[in-house]
C-alpha cells in the first residue's frame, strides 16, 4: 500500500460553448457514436439534427475534436494541437456536411466516415463531433450552442487493459465532518467506471468510519483523470489525536485497482 499526503490543484475551465445535447430547441438522433472495429475497417455514423418549426433558420458547422473530460466529468472538445494522445480517434475520422443550414422542421444528416489505420494497436480510441451554431460573421459576442456526439471505438480481437492508480488522497477541512477528496486516473487503454471506497481508522487499527461507495458517472477514459468526494457519517466527533483514510479503487467485478492511505490530526 502507498501512503502519501498531498494536496490538490484545481483548475477552472471556462467554457465558450453551452453543450446542449436536446435543448434550444434542438432534435438528435445518433448522438453516441459507439462501434467495435477492426484495422482496416471502413466506418460509418449517421447523425440527424431538427430544429423546431417555430424556430428560426440557424447556420451550423460540424468538427470532429479531441475527447477530453474534467476530472469532475464535464465533457469538452480538444483542438487539434492539443489532441495528441495515443487514443484519440480524431486524426482517421471525417465529419461531412462540414457547414449547412439547418431550417426548421426539416431533418438534417451528418455523416462521420472514416477508415480504421492497419496499425491501430490495442484498446479504445475516443472523439468527438461537435455540431453547433456558427459563430456572428460581424463579431458581436454571442453564445453559441453545440451539440456534442462522444465516439467511442473498441479495436476487436486487441487485449483490454483496465488498470487504474489513487493519484492524490487528501482529507479536507469541513464543518459537515470528514470529507475525503480523491483523484484517479485510468492508466489502462480502455474506458470504465471505477468504484472508490475509503475507511477511517484510529490509532489502534480499528475502523471508526466508511464513507459511502462512490461510482464514477460515466466512463473514464485512458489517461483522464476523474476526483471523488466522500463523506463520512460519524456518530460523535473525533477525539483528539492522528487518524488514518484508507481508500481504495475497485473496478465493478470487485478487482481492486489501487490502495491509498494518508493521515490527518484532529
Amino acid at each position: 500500500m502507498k501512503s502519501k499526503d498531498v494536496k490538490f490543484g484545481f483548475v477552472a475551465l471556462l467554457a465558450l460553448s453551452i453543450f446542449v445535447p436536446t435543448s434550444a430547441g434542438f432534435t438528435v438522433s445518433g448522438a453516441l457514436f459507439i462501434d467495435v472495429v477492426s484495422p482496416g475497417e471502413e466506418i460509418l455514423h449517421e447523425i440527424t439534427v431538427t430544429i423546431d418549426e417555430d424556430s428560426s433558420p440557424q447556420n451550423m458547422i460540424a468538427v470532429i475534436g479531441g475527447f477530453a473530460t474534467t476530472p469532475e466529468g464535464a465533457d469538452y472538445m480538444l483542438d487539434p494541437d492539443d489532441d495528441i494522445g495515443p487514443y484519440t480517434a480524431r486524426p482517421f475520422l471525417i465529419v461531412s456536411p462540414e457547414r449547412f443550414q439547418l431550417q426548421p422542421g426539416e431533418p438534417q444528416k451528418v455523416l462521420v466516415t472514416g477508415t480504421v489505420p492497419e496499425d491501430i494497436g490495442a484498446g479504445g480510441r475516443y472523439a468527438l463531433v461537435g455540431i453547433k451554431t456558427e459563430p456572428d460573421p460581424t463579431g458581436n459576442v454571442a453564445v453559441t450552442t453545440a451539440i456534442l456526439v462522444p465516439v467511442l471505438l473498441q479495436i476487436d480481437g486487441s487485449e483490454i487493459v483496465e488498470t487504474g492508480e489513487i493519484t492524490d488522497l487528501e482529507v479536507l477541512e469541513s464543518d459537515e465532518g470528514v470529507i475525503v477528496a480523491l483523484m484517479f486516473e485510468n492508466t489502462g487503454n480502455y474506458h470504465y467506471k471505477p468504484i472508490v471506497e475509503a475507511v477511517i481508522k484510529g490509532e489502534d487499527g480499528d475502523d471508526i468510519a466508511t464513507a459511502t461507495p462512490q461510482q464514477s458517472f460515466s466512463s473514464v477514459r485512458p489517461s483522464n483523470s476523474w476526483i471523488s468526494k466522500m463523506n463520512f457519517d460519524l456518530d460523535e466527533e473525533l477525539a483528539p489525536g492522528t487518524y488514518t483514510v484508507e481508500a481504495r479503487a475497485i473496478k465493478e467485478d470487485g478487482t481492486v485497482l489501487d490502495t491509498e492511505e494518508t493521515t490527518f490530526e484532529v
